[in-house]
C-alpha cells in the first residue's frame, strides 16, 4: 500500500504511483498498460477530464489575455475583421 499523497504526487509527475519509476502516460491521453519498472497494472487507470481541463486552463487563462490585449492594441480598420 502506497499512501494516497505519495501516489498522487508520483502520478502528477507522470510516474508510476506504486514504484515512482516508470511512466503512467504513453502520450497525451494514452495510459500505458503496465509499469515498465515494477509491472504494476496501470491500464485500468483513467485520465478522465484532467488532460482536457489542463489544456483549457492553459489556453484559456494564460494565452487568451495576451491574445486579447494584442487584438485590442493593434486594431484593424473598421471595415476589416480578422477572427
Amino acid at each position: 500500500e502506497v499512501p494516497l499523497g505519495t501516489a498522487l504526487w508520483r502520478g502528477a509527475r507522470n510516474r508510476c504511483p506504486v514504484c515512482g519509476e516508470g511512466r503512467v502516460f504513453q502520450g497525451y491521453l494514452r495510459v500505458v498498460p503496465e509499469c515498465s519498472h515494477c509491472h504494476a497494472p496501470l491500464g485500468t487507470l483513467r485520465a478522465d477530464d484532467a488532460p482536457p481541463y489542463f489544456t483549457i486552463f492553459l489556453v484559456g487563462h494564460l494565452l487568451r489575455p495576451p491574445n486579447h490585449y494584442l487584438k485590442r492594441a493593434y486594431q484593424h480598420a473598421k471595415g476589416i475583421h480578422i477572427g
